[in-house]
């Protein structure tokens, strides 16, 4: 058994944490096009100009040290990202650039969470040695890096790589770091895996990051300094549909369409990174508990779970579980109209005020409000020292979700 620790690296939200003028669309492609600039021509170490980057307040809750408008890139939302015009992501093929430029420069739209500036060798310094802490401290064996395409090539190969030599240190030659990337879809997605060398030009920013890190990535097993492997995202999405009843079992095998865009893009896995240390996950901390989705709380329930069990434990790479798959968790407040009651009742007996119990369970109420319930109501893990437990399908298990 091994443990992983699923990391997000490339934005963060904080209470406080916002923008004090509001960007307007000439600023915003300006400041991306510098960033883009930077990345492909520019020296490792060279600091980027605060022209046309947004004042930023830090707010109150971050990490101390997070806290240097220098980390943050500070350019605006995707929303107002628009080269000739249009949104960044209806741009040619022939425009790849741009459209990695829109998906690393730029805050997601809805204003909630601010990029970092992975191009900062300061910021690289910072949050590697805030994960080489969980290394020693924890005892983890691995990163799992969500949306590891939206981080630029240069600092995933010094978090790579620095993080497995100080791993290898501590006697963890095994420690592996993975991505949820798809190398056949994302842009310039195989610059993040295995060795790092692209086909064509690499930015000199990478460039200059191999070379620096030469001598560490040379000492591991593989020696390479980029992710060890991505995410099957076209198995564990069909799995997933097989399991909510979009999709006959048989068809994961048998559905030519799907079998053929899913072994185009495992050989572009393999062709580029070790096929064997893909994460076979199919729950994630970034999606809705799948039980969450069919009412959950029937027992008879559980087999959509031993579907992806199975799925994972047989198929290539390593068998992953989320936190609780194997109790049955699912994400659920409640079950029924009885068990809100009943939950409810539970609340107000630790001294939550009425309308603040009533507006949790509302919050949570799937039934009203579906993949717009708030996303930390997605993680059971959140909830091991508050007034709420999340329950299982798993009678025994649901029994006994209000202990501790």
């Amino acid at each position: 058994l091994r443990i992983v620790l699923e990391i997000q690296v490339n934005h963060v939200c904080g209470d406080g944490l916002k923008y004090s003028t509001e960007p307007n669309v000439d600023d915003v492609g300006r400041c991306v096009d510098q960033f883009e600039n930077s990345y492909w021509n520019s020296s490792r170490g060279e600091r980027l100009s605060d022209r046309d980057r947004l004042p930023l307040s830090l707010g109150g809750d971050l990490p101390l040290a997070l806290k240097h408008p220098s980390f943050f890139v500070r350019c605006g939302p995707q929303s107002r990202f628009r080269p000739d015009g249009h949104a960044f992501t209806q741009v040619g093929e022939d425009q790849s650039s741009t459209r990695q430029a829109g998906s690393l420069w730029t805050d997601d739209s809805a204003g909630q969470s601010f990029r970092f500036n992975t191009l900062d060798v300061g910021f690289q310094t910072v949050y590697v040695n805030m994960l080489k802490w969980w290394i020693g401290y924890a005892d983890i064996d691995g990163f799992r890096i969500s949306a590891a395409s939206q981080s630029s090539a240069d600092f995933i190969s010094a978090l790579s790589t620095q993080t497995r030599h100080y791993a290898k240190e501590l006697g963890k030659n095994d420690f592996f770091v993975v991505g949820e990337l798809d190398p056949s879809t994302a842009v310039f997605g195989t610059e993040l895996l295995g060795s790092q060398r692209p086909a064509g030009p690499a930015p000199r920013r990478l460039q200059e990051t191999l070379d620096d890190n030469c001598e560490l990535y040379k000492d591991l097993s593989p020696p390479w300094s980029g992710l060890l492997a991505a995410y099957p995202a076209p198995e564990v999405d069909n799995i997933r549909l097989i399991a909510t009843d979009g999709e006959e079992p048989r068809d994961f095998f048998e559905d030519a369409e799907f079998g053929a865009v899913a072994a185009a893009k495992r050989a572009s896995l393999a062709s580029h990174s070790d096929l064997q240390a893909t994460l076979t996950a199919f729950e994630s901390g970034s999606e809705r508990r799948l039980l969450s989705r069919l009412g959950g709380g029937d027992t008879a329930d559980a087999w959509r779970l031993q579907l992806g069990l199975a799925w994972s434990f047989t198929w290539y790479g390593i068998p992953t579980l989320l936190n609780g798959v194997e109790m049955g968790f699912n994400g659920l407040c409640f079950n029924s109209t009885e068990d809100k009651s009943s939950l409810e009742a539970h609340l107000l007996e630790q001294g939550i005020a009425p309308e603040e119990a009533a507006k949790l369970l509302e919050d949570c109420d799937y039934t009203v409000h579906g993949d717009r319930v708030d996303q930390g109501f997605w993680r059971q893990d959140f909830f091991a020292g508050g007034p709420l437990r999340l329950g299982a399908a798993v009678a025994g298990v649901q029994a006994q979700r209000h202990i501790g």
